[in-house]
């Protein structure tokens, strides 16, 4: 009897829990009115997915109604759960578009939307850790934004093998070049500053001044 007749091949409802066939992944409830579905191929978890290119998530238990200071938050985030962090991110650019003007990322208005985002996800983790959670998950996708700048032709790293977020963070890949730019010319300006300041002291020294 060969492998493919002694296993079946089956997949996990993202909204519901329930094992499915893969034959009968077409015909489950959940996937109702939905044309089409997204698989991870990580956890092999199948989710229906919208028009618009957005797959749904279980939710996840409220927690909301909990008075803050006697909520447990958690303190680590599932891979489902952090891309919910980052698509709940995305939708709020006062967050992460420095460029926007200053009266739309005054610190009450941000940490107004942190809460929004902890809300978002039901309340598991606190806005704080969301906030520090993203800046964790920003410096990653910022990394490796830079070191494909620094490589070259085939040089250049396959970095959607190496990191599971980096299709999900590409709406942050502008602000990072931009960021890694600004960078580099403030460097460069302190190398022209150095330089000019050293030929400056030769001159005086020559003169005897």
């Amino acid at each position: 009897m060969s492998v493919e007749n002694e296993f079946e091949m089956v997949q996990t409802c993202g909204l519901c829990e329930m094992i499915i066939p893969i034959e009968n992944i077409n015909t489950h409830p959940c996937l109702e009115g939905y044309s089409k579905y997204y698989v991870n191929n990580s956890t092999l978890y199948f989710y229906p997915m919208t028009d618009n290119i957005q797959h749904l998530k279980r939710k996840l238990p409220m927690t909301t109604n909990i008075p803050e200071s006697k909520r447990k938050f958690k303190t680590g985030l599932s891979f489902d759960e952090e891309e919910l962090l980052i698509l709940e991110v995305q939708k709020r650019e006062a967050l992460w578009n420095f460029q926007l003007d200053i009266r739309q990322r005054n610190p009450k208005e941000r940490n107004k939307l942190w809460q929004e985002v902890s809300e978002a996800l039901n309340g598991v983790i606190s806005p704080e850790t969301a906030k520090n959670k993203f800046k964790s998950l920003h410096d990653t996708y910022r990394k490796i934004i830079q070191s494909e700048q620094k490589a070259s032709g085939s040089a250049t790293p396959n970095t959607t093998r190496l990191w599971q977020h980096y299709n999900n963070m590409e709406f942050l890949r502008d602000s990072c070049l931009v960021k890694t730019t600004a960078s580099n010319i403030s460097r460069t300006r302190a190398s022209f500053n150095d330089s000019d300041q050293s030929s400056e002291e030769t001159r005086n020294v020559r003169s005897g001044i």
